[in-house]
């Protein structure tokens, strides 16, 4: 009985197996879509800016603002004691100027105008130079502390 089965089974898996379609093939048709699917209303992603990129030596005075998104280009020190760090940021020179002004003034800094258009900042004892160039593209500046 067995081998009746199995031969059944075979002759079964043949004849499905032949009913392949002929070298002609069904005619291909062309069907438009059926439904339209609106992403208007998908969630965005957000492009962000990095805050800051490098690290700034331990001798940075920790409450100097810092105007980001910038980068670390370079550090340190001069032989008189002091030292200096150089940071670029993407933005033009006025806004930069602009938003330094503010935020020295929330870190308790007071500012004067130096030579060249450099600030020089004061808070207590302690006395620091901001001078702000343009750095072709964007802005260097720089603090000497």
């Amino acid at each position: 009985m067995r081998h009746v089965w199995l031969a059944l089974f075979f002759l079964a898996f043949a004849v499905s197996c032949s009913d392949a379609p002929s070298e002609k093939g069904s005619p291909t048709v062309d069907v438009s879509p059926s439904i339209q699917v609106e992403t208007s209303d998908d969630p965005q992603s957000v492009e962000r800016e990095a805050p800051f990129a490098g690290v700034l030596p331990g001798s940075f005075p920790k409450d100097l603002p810092v105007y980001t998104p910038a980068s670390l280009v370079d550090f340190g020190s001069f032989e008189e004691g002091g030292g200096f760090v150089d940071i670029l940021t993407p933005h033009d020179p006025a806004r930069v100027r602009r938003a330094f002004v503010g935020q020295l003034r929330k870190s308790g800094w007071s500012s004067a105008a130096g030579r060249g258009g450099e600030l020089l900042l004061s808070k207590g004892s302690r006395r620091v130079r901001l001078a702000i160039r343009d750095g072709e593209p964007g802005t260097l500046y720089r603090y000497e502390y």
